[in-house]
């Protein structure tokens, strides 16, 4: 009889969801992002709630488009989905926070967001270390588990 561990069920169902999550966010393929995670659509990098609240998408949103490196003016923005990508996650998160690698936090608040389509937290307008590299942690709540994930884009 073959037996496949549990980590690697899990394993397999959070690769298939992500990809879900991309063919609903705009269908861009799936890239590899060393320590990070998965890169999505909005070119953050996708990580996976506790005990199946959802997946998180982040990412830095430059004021000009064409800032580039250090001393980078933007927003750190947040997208939740549901595991299968099909819409928000099933509870909505609550006290988002970004920390950067400096120790630095902001609080990310509920934007707007479609009502089929991700949720979306944003932090006030900020200037970060580099643009390029969103080195830090997102910690908030989904229904009753806290969350505290850590984002390596390299």
């Amino acid at each position: 009889m073959l037996t496949i561990p549990c980590e690697t069920a899990r394993s397999a169902v959070l690769a298939f969801c992500f990809s879900c999550v991309l063919l609903g966010c705009g269908g861009s393929s799936v890239t590899p992002s060393g320590a990070g995670g998965q890169v999505a659509s909005h070119g953050g990098n996708v990580m996976a709630l506790p005990r199946d609240g959802g997946l998180v998408e982040l990412v830095f949103q430059p004021i000009d488009a064409k800032a580039k490196g250090a001393k980078a003016k933007g927003k750190v923005v947040a997208f939740f989905t549901a595991l299968d990508g099909a819409g928000p996650p099933p509870t909505s998160p609550r006290d988002v926070a970004f920390t950067d690698e400096n120790g630095k936090r902001y609080s990310l608040t509920a934007s707007s967001a479609e009502a089929s389509g991700p949720m979306r937290f944003e932090s006030p307008e900020v200037t970060l270390p580099s643009a390029t590299e969103l080195n830090g942690r997102l910690t908030g709540t989904v229904g009753a588990e806290t969350f505290d994930l850590v984002n390596r884009p390299r």
